[in-house]
């Protein structure tokens, strides 16, 4: 996401970034604009109008309408490596990958007390509750 900051000049800058990472100029103003009108003022998010200031945009392109698909892919992975190696941004969408494949790979967490009660409705309904229990989680939340 993008967040708005006050400067000499209006300019935007990427959440978890620095001041001194700034898109500024015309385009991060157009930029900053776009965001605002498509999450905020389209659908009626403003903290002014009756809403409650939480607005959301989703969007869908064809990429084959822009350019090949493949040739989009490779721009884009590109464009990736570039991120992870010259920033501490986040790719959206990669720590949901990155805990999905952890709880594939080594289960769901539960606290003590939802272990509990998941042992006793497997004895009341008489169902074997299967799987590795651990007690990864056993503090209380």
């Amino acid at each position: 996401g993008w967040k708005v900051r006050e400067c000499d000049t209006m300019c935007v800058y990427s959440l978890g970034s620095t001041p001194l990472q700034t898109v500024e100029g015309h385009k991060g103003v157009c930029l900053a604009t776009m965001v605002e009108l498509l999450s905020a003022v389209l659908p009626g998010a403003l903290a002014e109008s009756k809403g409650m200031g939480i607005g959301h945009t989703i969007g869908a392109w064809r990429i084959d309408a822009f350019q090949e698909v493949q040739a989009f892919k490779r721009l884009m992975d590109h464009w990736i490596r570039s991120v992870r190696k010259s920033s501490t941004a986040v790719i959206p969408g990669e720590p949901e990958r990155t805990r999905t494949c952890t709880r594939l790979e080594v289960g769901i967490p539960l606290f003590m007390p939802v272990l509990g009660r998941l042992h006793l409705l497997s004895q009341e309904m008489g169902i074997p509750l299967t799987g590795q229990m651990g007690n990864e989680c056993s503090s209380q939340r």
